[in-house]
């Protein structure tokens, strides 16, 4: 089977960060297909409820953002595999930044660690992940950048390679 025919990828994104001149509502392709909306527009309140209640894996690129908020609790609830990759926001610089609310959210999310499975991107960032979750939850380390002059043991049917990074 062909990799778009076993997944199903939907991303949804806010249009936080874009240029005011971007006017795409989505970008899709043979591999699935990327929603934009404004935080305060209905449309992206419905595609997150509906997104989880379809996924099998739900992952969620920050702790902090609304969307996580209201969506790690209910991925949680609906029995979801949670992935969530921090970058760097419990380290503690970026906590000093709002940290009386950053502090009451981490509280807040505590409860859900054994169930968070968390993709960091270096040992340091996953001791401040065991550090803030106090739990040895699923923890994968992928650095944004590794060497590739190194052979890996495997064989490829296609000469294709996938990054996973933020859409930016």
């Amino acid at each position: 089977l062909a990799l778009n025919a076993m997944l199903n990828i939907q991303v949804l994104s806010t249009t936080q960060g874009l240029p005011s001149a971007f006017t795409q509502r989505y970008v899709s392709d043979e591999r699935g297909k990327a929603h934009y909306y404004k935080l305060s527009e209905l449309g992206y309140w419905i595609n997150l409820m509906g997104g989880i209640c379809r996924a099998d894996v739900v992952h969620f690129n920050s702790l902090f953002f609304l969307g996580s908020l209201v969506g790690i609790p209910i991925a949680f609830l609906k029995q979801k595999r949670i992935i969530v990759s921090p970058r760097g926001e419990l380290f503690e610089h970026a906590i000093a930044k709002k940290y009386w609310l950053k502090s009451l959210v981490k509280m807040l999310l505590q409860p859900f660690g054994p169930w968070l499975n968390f993709h960091v991107t270096s040992e340091v960032e996953q001791k401040v992940i065991l550090d803030s979750f106090y739990v040895q939850q699923s923890i994968t380390v992928l650095p944004n950048v590794f060497e590739t002059t190194h052979e890996f043991p495997i064989s490829l049917k296609r000469k294709s390679f996938v990054f996973v990074g933020r859409l930016n």
